[in-house]
């Protein structure tokens, strides 16, 4: 006889008819369960209570159900809410987070692609990014892969700072220098209205059109663009007395210290500007050096104009200076914290800096960070004395790794209490933050000399990393508990690296190196290179 229907059945067995993990029969799920994946909530909830309840002794369960059964059918559907509620509430936060996915225990697959010439070139609001094609530059959705803009800029067209890490706050405004030789600034609003455009005269650009007295001009933040008076392929000199002939090409006028500025791009008003002066062999001591066919030594003096993390940032040999869109300067150079803020190196240490500015504390050893969390903070890993690794919380180590020389490559993703790390020699592992231990290690995900792991993405539990090395690019989503492989995919892309967007993973494929072509009568800078969405 069939139970009568919207009534709940127990299958009720002696304690020795199996036991826990046996395996045995469950309830059906219904027609499409083996299809269904749960959802966060019901991954790290659900999933562990249902373990708890199979390893309790089955005439417990029998008392347990006898006590509960009256209210299970009134809780099924609050249940069922609470658990909607909570991946919501889990969706919304790893959206916010850089790196951020809400769920990754199903595989992703191509839903959309792009063809680029430059990648992401900034991070705009409500999930757009934008990019160029040609001469023109766009705005792409990356829920669909929808263009949702188009403009037309000129030739050798350059936009945005190019902060394309996990980290990336989006931007209300963008900036973009186009044309050959004669430069000119143009700046977008987020929906690709052009706010006004600037003539900035002749500028250099690249190695293609270069003429030693004129200025390097990069598009920056926050409608600003940096600027670096002469930029000056730099300066070759003897290395025996590099201070005294340095000296003589400054007086004789083939050198002059490197100037540089963030000026607003639709005005020219100067909103901060920083000189570096090279004058003793310590200012020198860190350039660049080369040996000659007949065994001479050959000293390289050389500017470096870079936009980073939303600042500009100007380099020569091993001296450094930033300047933040406002203007403000920072002497070293700092570099934005996936925590807010900045971190400065300095002699000994790293400085931990506030957003306004303001030091907070000095951690001995050199602070390694990540682009990719979950949302928790401490503890911060940091390599000290001898090349060890260490964790580091609130202003106490709480740990040191036995190990010296620790070569870390880079630090991919902050999630679920352990920091995942990729060495020199291709290893992952996980190490714990609380404690320092490996929690896990694999050895099999770069495929060689040629290839390997670049760029994450994390849901908390899962970290989903991009493998390089064959004719397409690997997805591989690895527990962060036990590093077992919980799904692999792979995605027709040459060089792809994962970024996130608004809790959407995007595929940056950047296949070829870019070269300049005329295309309808204008220089282009064109690549072989793709963006890819990646949805279950």
């Amino acid at each position: 006889m069939s139970p009568p229907p919207d009534r709940v059945r127990f299958d009720l067995v002696a304690d020795d008819d199996g036991g826990p993990g046996d395996g045995g029969a469950t309830a059906d799920a219904g027609p499409d369960s083996e299809h269904a994946v749960p959802g966060w909530f019901g991954r790290h909830v659900g999933g562990p209570v249902r373990a708890r309840w199979r390893a309790t002794p089955r005439r417990l369960q029998v008392g347990i159900v006898g006590v509960t059964t009256v209210a299970v059918v009134g809780a099924a559907a609050g249940i069922a809410a609470f658990d909607a509620r909570a991946d919501a509430a889990h969706a919304e936060h790893m959206a916010a987070m850089p790196g951020g996915v809400a769920d990754l225990s199903a595989p992703l697959h191509e839903t959309w692609r792009v063809e680029t010439d430059d990648g992401v070139l900034a991070v705009l609001p409500d999930g757009v990014v934008a990019t160029r094609d040609g001469a023109d530059v766009l705005g792409v959705d990356v829920a669909t892969g929808d263009e949702v803009w188009r403009h037309e800029l000129g030739a050798l067209a350059e936009c945005g700072s190019r902060t394309t890490g996990a980290a990336v706050t989006p931007s209300e405004t963008l900036v973009c220098v186009h044309g050959a030789g004669e430069r000119t600034a143009t700046v977008l609003d987020a929906a690709g209205v052009v706010l006004g455009e600037r003539d900035l005269g002749f500028a250099n650009w690249s190695r293609e059109i270069w003429d030693r007295d004129a200025p390097q001009i990069l598009p920056a933040q926050d409608g600003t663009i940096a600027v670096l008076e002469r930029a000056t392929h730099g300066l070759a000199l003897d290395p025996t007395d590099p201070v005294a002939e340095l000296a003589r090409a400054r007086s004789e006028g083939h050198w002059q210290d490197p100037t540089v500025r963030v000026e607003e791009a639709l005005t020219g008003q100067v909103r901060g500007e920083a000189t570096l002066e090279l004058r003793t062999a310590e200012d020198l001591a860190g350039c660049a050096t080369s040996d000659g066919p007949d065994g001479s030594s050959t000293l390289h003096v050389a500017p470096t104009l870079w936009v980073w993390g939303g600042e500009v940032h100007l380099s020569v040999c091993r001296e450094s200076v930033a300047l933040s869109p406002d203007g403000e300067r920072s002497e070293p150079v700092r570099y934005p914290s996936v925590d807010g803020g900045f971190l400065q190196p300095v002699e000994g240490g790293t400085r931990v800096v506030d957003a306004s500015g303001d030091v907070e504390r000095t951690i001995p050893g050199a602070v390694l960070e990540t682009a990719v969390v979950d949302g928790t903070t401490e503890p911060r890993l940091v390599l000290v004395e001898e090349g060890r690794l260490a964790g580091v919380g609130d202003g106490d180590r709480l740990w040191t790794a036995d190990a010296e020389e620790v070569r870390v490559h880079s630090y991919l993703a902050r999630a679920d209490g352990v920091a995942v790390l990729l060495f020199d020699d291709g290893a992952v592992s996980a190490v714990d933050l609380g404690t320092g231990d490996v929690r896990w290690t694999r050895d099999d995900l770069s495929p060689g000399d040629h290839g390997g792991v670049h760029g994450a993405a994390t849901d908390g539990s899962i970290a989903l990393l991009t493998v390089t090395g064959g004719p397409q690019t690997d997805l591989v989503a690895v527990d962060l508990d036990d590093g077992r492989t919980v799904w692999s995919t792979t995605v027709d892309a040459r060089y792809g690296s994962v970024s996130v967007v608004a809790g959407r993973p995007v595929l940056v494929d950047a296949t070829g190196s870019g070269f300049v072509e005329t295309v309808d009568g204008v220089q282009v800078e064109t690549a072989d290179a793709a963006l890819v969405g990646l949805s279950p």
